[in-house]
């Protein structure tokens, strides 16, 4: 008991030395602008597989470097020793958890993340260290930085979604990181959820889409593209992709059909969102009477003149959304025949004739 005492002593000694009193913080660290990435609840559940009892150690074994453990983590033997009380300690000192995360060297090639329990606790330090400094001490995006400069991305995918499972932290914020940081995270993320078989439902909520504008965000780009790929693994039509989306975002309307008219131009998603936007104008056209007219009075708004749209450079996504859904009506409506002669309008700058031509029949 005597050794394990001496040995916290040390380690803590060891830790906080290193320790940067929290005014002298990076910005970065200390930015209020992110929210906390876990609750800030000390008390977090942490199911066993994630997290033993460090009080049950066998401190003989550590001692003489025999530990399991220690070959499965490759930690040094020290670290081991680490309990409550040591952390309690640390957290007295305000020590910061980058310097826990150093000297338990996680950021070593041979040191797996995933599931061990030491980063685990770790984590549950970095809790109440934010709670202690009231949120405003190691930021979320300097969390980030410091796991993307220690470990690979293919690794830090699979971490962050073993986390999911964890109650208490939501590392949903770490994968929106992730992707919002490198492109080439993409598809990693994608095979990571799909593998997990997670729904397009559940991504989206994962990416928080529910509460953000869809328009030009990455990580709605992202969700089509693992709605795509889900689609090749499971049943998920385009019209529920659809159907869903509006009971997401009931209060979209016609912008929705600017959005899907944007996401046109994006190789790999092209189709799903023209399928998407046909389903979209087949509803408002069949079941909804609206005609291209008064399409255009809602593409308008604020402004009260359908001519305002028509006035628009052509490669205004307004402009192009209100021609997609004339040619539209006009195939459904009028057929091939009509279809024809509302293109030659609109090809030969005349985009008002067309939607007369259009609304003829």
């Amino acid at each position: 008991m005597r050794a394990l005492f001496m040995m916290i002593l040390m380690l803590v000694m060891a830790i906080s030395g290193d320790a940067i009193p929290l005014q002298t913080k990076n910005r970065k660290k200390i930015s209020p602008g992110w929210l906390p990435l876990w609750s800030t609840n000390n008390n977090v559940d942490v199911p066993t597989r994630f997290l033993r009892d460090v009080d049950e150690a066998n401190v003989g074994k550590i001692e003489n470097g025999r530990s399991n453990d220690q070959e499965r983590v490759g930690f040094p033997s020290v670290s081991q020793a680490i309990d409550k009380l040591a952390y309690k300690a640390l957290l007295k000192m305000n020590t910061e958890p980058e310097n826990i995360f150093n000297k338990l060297r996680f950021a070593e090639a041979n040191v797996n993340l995933n599931n061990n329990p030491a980063f685990i606790q770790w984590l549950q330090y970095v809790l109440k260290y934010r709670a202690k400094n009231d949120n405003f001490g190691f930021s979320n995006d300097y969390l980030f930085d410091i796991l993307r400069n220690a470990k690979p991305e293919a690794e830090l995918v699979t971490l962050f979604q073993s986390l999911r499972q964890v109650p208490g932290m939501k590392a949903d914020t770490m994968q929106k990181y992730m992707i919002l940081s490198s492109a080439s995270s993409h598809r990693l993320m994608n095979d990571v959820w799909l593998k997990s078989r997670q729904t397009p439902t559940e991504v989206f909520n994962i990416l928080g889409l529910r509460n953000m504008k869809l328009e030009g965000n990455p990580l709605f780009i992202q969700w089509l593209r693992y709605t795509k790929l889900y689609q090749s693994n499971a049943a998920f039509s385009d019209l529920q992709a659809l159907t869903f989306l509006k009971e997401e975002k009931p209060l979209l309307g016609a912008p929705l059909g600017i959005i899907l008219q944007s996401m046109k131009g994006i190789g790999d998603i092209e189709n799903l969102a023209q399928s998407m936007q046909t389903q979209l104008f087949r509803n408002w056209i069949n079941d909804a009477h609206i005609k291209p007219q008064a399409f255009g009075y809602l593409l308008a708004i604020p402004y009260h003149d359908w001519r305002y749209i028509l006035n628009l450079p052509k490669f205004d996504l307004r402009y192009t959304t209100l021609e997609a859904y004339t040619l539209q009506y006009a195939a459904d409506r009028g057929g091939e025949h009509v279809l024809k002669e509302v293109s030659s309008l609109f090809a030969n700058n005349y985009p008002e004739a067309a939607l007369v031509a259009a609304m003829k029949v």
